[in-house]
């Protein structure tokens, strides 16, 4: 059965909609929280304090971590709707279909992010590193496509960059890890959006 369109771009929509609740948790925070250095992960730590996971040196305690958990699961579940609307929508190489079934596996790892940091560092971070696929899988679906071509490169070369980033800052004193991490994500679910607008009518 085809997803309907609108259940299509509404699915891109939701994804997005994750960035205009995100300050409500930062707001609610009852620790300093930085949107350019932390994770968005931070949010869902489920307990307050210092060294709440390996990697967490500094003070978290955040009030809205079952809502952000609770989102971090929908938008596993809604990225796999998203991604097929999209997917049955166009006619693909082989080596176009390889890409989907790597963002497919990338959308079942996200979904893993719904266990907190502080209950299984390994479970919350290892399926997520899936996402160095995705720009990679981008350039593979671009392969003979007609409609959504240059917004599919375009967004594969952003993606890369923006993963050359978050590469750089783990070893040089720049602190925009949480940026770059949003902003992955950002582009990532534009591009889906931008493919769904293009595909109308198919």
């Amino acid at each position: 059965m085809k997803i309907p369109f609108r259940v299509g771009v509404v699915s891109w929509i939701v994804l997005l909609s994750y960035f205009v609740y995100e300050p409500f948790a930062i707001r609610a925070s009852l620790a300093p929280y930085s949107y350019l250095s932390q994770p968005m992960s931070d949010l869902g730590i489920t307990e307050c304090g210092v060294g709440t996971y390996p990697w967490a040196d500094y003070f978290i305690c955040s009030p809205h971590a079952p809502i952000v958990n609770s989102l971090f699961l929908l938008t596993g579940m809604v990225l796999l709707i998203g991604l097929w609307s999209v997917k049955e929508r166009l006619e693909l190489s082989r080596i176009g279909r390889v890409g989907f079934t790597c963002l497919f596996l990338f959308a079942v790892g996200y979904s893993f992010s719904v266990i907190p940091a502080n209950v299984s560092f390994e479970w919350h971070t290892y399926p997520a590193l899936v996402m160095i696929v995705v720009a990679p899988a981008l350039f593979c679906i671009s392969v003979k496509l007609n409609k959504g071509k240059m917004l599919t490169i375009i967004s594969a070369g952003l993606l890369t960059i923006i993963k050359v980033g978050i590469i750089a800052v783990a070893f040089l004193p720049i602190e925009w890890g949480g940026l770059l991490q949003r902003l992955f994500y950002f582009v990532f679910y534009c591009w889906g959006l931008g493919m769904m607008v293009r595909l109308k009518g198919k």
